[in-house]
């Protein structure tokens, strides 16, 4: 029995030619490790690239916060002012007949002493409805006090009541007779009333208690209806 390819033979002779048949190719197959090359390659890539932009980026908002700051934005510190050559005014001296103390700086506003700080300050300032409030509130928490007394009967006489501040030296007074400012402050006030008699009177107590009480009345303008009496003279000294 011959073999196929005799066959074929035979016939491809009989038709004088002969076609070797057609191969079946295979499908090509990719190599594995080429792919994973490949996409090793490709991730590598996309890694550098990243890098660079990353790399940029850094480089510009380095700059950005490297760069100096424009001359609008930095500000010199003011230069300190010189200090002045003119001397502070000196504090304003107390009215006559006033208490001569060392004010209470740090004394509570809720004690004696802090109300009769307060009470002078608004005097001084001529505050006077304060100033009363304060002195009023010192008497009420307090109890009747030679210092608040006293200073209540000046607000009135520095507001043009003489009348009433008396009734307040009188009570001073009458709490203690060693004050030589209530006294004073009588005959400022009946020299204000029109009554120089008792103004004389009581500027003469006020005298013997305290000789200073001479300087005061020479410059007092609540005394100046007394000024060319002779008896005022004499009492304060004056030639």
């Amino acid at each position: 029995m011959s073999s196929i390819y005799d066959a074929l033979r035979r016939i491809q002779g009989e038709r004088g030619s002969w076609v070797a048949p057609l191969e079946r190719k295979e499908p090509t197959v990719v190599d594995r490790g080429k792919i994973g090359w490949i996409a090793a390659g490709a991730v590598a890539l996309v890694l550098v690239c990243s890098a660079g932009v990353y790399l940029m980026v850094r480089d510009s908002s380095g700059q950005q916060a490297k760069a100096p700051p424009s001359a609008a934005a930095v500000q010199k510190a003011p230069a300190p002012m010189a200090a002045s050559l003119t001397p502070a005014a000196p504090a304003a001296a107390p009215p006559a007949g006033a208490f001569r103390q060392a004010p209470a700086a740090s004394a509570s506003p809720e004690t004696l002493e802090g109300h009769l700080a307060a009470g002078d300050r608004y005097f001084m300032e001529k505050d006077y409805p304060n100033a009363l409030l304060s002195y009023t509130k010192a008497l009420h928490y307090f109890g009747k006090d030679v210092r608040v007394l006293n200073n209540i009967g000046n607000v009135y006489l520095a507001q043009g009541q003489p009348a009433k501040a008396i009734h307040y030296f009188e009570e001073s007074n009458g709490i203690s007779k060693d004050h030589v400012e209530p006294v004073y402050n009588l005959a400022c006030a009946y020299a204000r009333l029109g009554d120089p008699a008792r103004a004389v009177l009581n500027l003469r107590k006020a005298c013997r208690l305290d000789p200073e009480a001479k300087k005061w009345a020479a410059t007092d303008p609540d005394l100046s209806i007394l000024r060319g009496r002779r008896d005022f003279d004499r009492t304060i000294g004056a030639q």
